[in-house]
């Protein structure tokens, strides 16, 4: 978890990342793991959380947005449109 944001992890980064094995995708770790991760952040006293994700991993999308994410914006990072979430806790 990133207690703080720089520029490259405001833009492209965010707070929090996380990253299932492929032969264990499809099984909810991921939800999991960021529902587990945002009361750390509360704690942190980070109000707002941003996580981002490559805007064709469809199962990231919908893990940050079971969670609570609010799409901001997408932004370009390599030639692939990153999408910018933020969840308010």
């Amino acid at each position: 978890m990133n207690h703080y944001l720089n520029d490259y992890l405001l833009n492209f980064g965010g707070h929090i990342e996380y990253g299932i094995r492929p032969s264990e995708r499809k099984k909810g770790y991921a939800s999991i793991m960021l529902a587990m991760a945002l009361p750390i952040a509360k704690k942190l006293e980070i109000n707002k959380v941003l996580i981002t994700c490559d805007k064709r991993n469809l199962d990231s999308v919908k893990t940050i947005i079971k969670n609570g994410g609010v799409l901001e914006n997408e932004v370009i990072e390599d030639g692939e449109i990153v999408q910018r979430y933020w969840v308010q806790l």
